[in-house]
This record gives structure tokens, sequence and C-alpha cells, in this order.
């Protein structure tokens, strides 16, 4: 039996979806989540960046160049 395997490139350029979802919804209100999905055959790597501003300075979005990247 043949087993087909993949490698990770990480030369390889995808396109990517970006969408939002809610990750909390509370009194104080809804806590957005940007997702940054690359289209194409994996595998591919995972990314968790959470925003340090404890919610009081910047935004979720302070690190978009990099993330999308």
């Amino acid at each position: 039996m043949s087993r087909m395997t993949s490698r990770y490139d990480p030369a390889a350029v995808f396109d990517i979806r970006v969408f939002e979802e809610t990750y909390r919804s509370g009194p104080d209100g809804d806590w957005p989540v940007r997702i940054y999905q690359p289209q194409g055959p994996g595998p591919f790597p995972a990314l968790l960046d959470v925003h340090g501003g404890a919610w009081s300075t910047g935004s979720y979005l302070n690190n978009e160049r990099i993330d999308r990247a």
C-alpha cells in the first residue's frame, strides 16, 4: 500500500481567506477574533496571536501584516 505524504514548505505562498468570528459574548460586549486560513492543500501550521493590551489599548488588528504573512 502506498502512502501519500505531504510536507510543509515554509516558502510556499497561498491565497488566504480572512474572516471574523466572535469567540466570547458577555455583558461587556462581543470579543472578535480574526482568522487567516490558507487555501489549498495542507498541511498548514497554526498560529495563535493573542492581543496583549488587556483590551484597553490597541486591538486584535495590531499585527495584521505579520499575521497575514
